[in-house]
Parts: structure tokens; C-alpha cells; sequence
């Protein structure tokens, strides 16, 4: 997962990611309190999985289950944008041909300027995201190309 990916997400996926960080600092914040009260490791609940019966005190199962979301999350945004699920491996190619590939599988927004469209890409490029795989794309090729942000558009512009 790379953090430029974070740029993509729709609103429904930053009120589950936030919803999700909310819950995992309560129940953190409550362990730690829980765990400063003496009498709270005495008192301890029966977990059952199956056959197998564990008694644990609630400061545990509290920092249990905050890590067990935060596992959660993780894998969530790891199937979501895994690495290089956006790439281009067959060669050779155009910045236009990849241009187009992702407004048709991503509905990337992405202009082309001064001739970037013709450059021969050589090299496999890819990234977890299309924002990873253009910026991926623009660092291999800084010498050829310059790439600039107009607000969630990129605009690439060759040298």
C-alpha cells in the first residue's frame, strides 16, 4: 500500500478508514485506563473459540481487540491498492496508449501536453494505485517528462 493512494479514496472508504481509527483509539484509550485500576486485572472474561476456552482480564482483550481491527484495516487497504495493481508490463508502449488505458480502467484525469503522448515507455512501470503508477511513470522518465498536480488532474507535459 503506498500513501499517495490515499488521494482516491471515495468518501465512503474515509468514514469506514476513520470510523475504524476511532474505534481503535477508544478501545486503546479504555485499556489504558482499565489497566491503571488494579481491580480490572482481577476480573477476567471467558473467551470461547470452538473447543478452546481462554480467561483473560479486560485490559487484554481490550488491547487485543484494538489490534485486531488495526490487523483489519491493514489487510483492507492491502487488498484495496495492492503493490502494483495498476501496471503496464508489455513493451514497448506509448505514454498516450497507458494514458488511455487508465482513463478507461480508472477514469484517471490526466492531460497530455507538448508531444508527452508519443514518448516510448521501455520499461515496466507500475504502481498500487493510479496516482503510484503516474508518479511511478514520471520519476523513470524525469529526464523526458515533467509532471505537475492541477488539482486532482495530472498534467503531463514533456521536455
Amino acid at each position: 500500500m503506498e500513501l499517495v493512494c490515499f488521494q482516491e479514496f471515495v468518501g465512503l472508504d474515509w468514514i469506514a478508514l476513520l470510523l475504524a481509527a476511532a474505534v481503535v483509539l477508544a478501545l486503546l484509550a479504555g485499556a489504558y485506563f482499565l489497566a491503571k485500576r488494579p481491580r480490572m486485572w482481577d476480573r477476567k472474561i471467558t473467551l470461547r473459540i470452538g473447543d478452546l476456552s481462554v480467561d483473560a482480564p479486560v485490559p487484554v482483550l481490550s488491547i487485543l481487540l484494538g489490534a485486531a481491527l488495526l490487523v483489519a484495516a491493514y489487510l483492507y487497504l492491502n487488498s484495496r491498492f495492492p503493490a502494483n495493481g495498476e501496471g503496464f508490463d508489455e513493451k514497448p508502449k506509448t505514454v498516450g496508449f497507458m494514458v488511455e488505458s487508465l482513463r478507461r480502467r480508472a477514469g484517471a484525469d490526466i492531460q497530455l501536453r507538448n508531444g508527452a503522448d508519443s514518448l516510448v515507455v521501455s520499461q515496466p512501470i507500475g504502481g498500487a494505485c493510479t496516482t503510484a503508477l503516474v508518479e511511478n511513470l514520471c520519476w523513470a522518465y524525469r529526464d523526458s517528462l515533467t509532471c505537475n498536480r492541477d488539482g486532482t488532474r495530472f498534467v503531463i507535459d514533456r521536455k
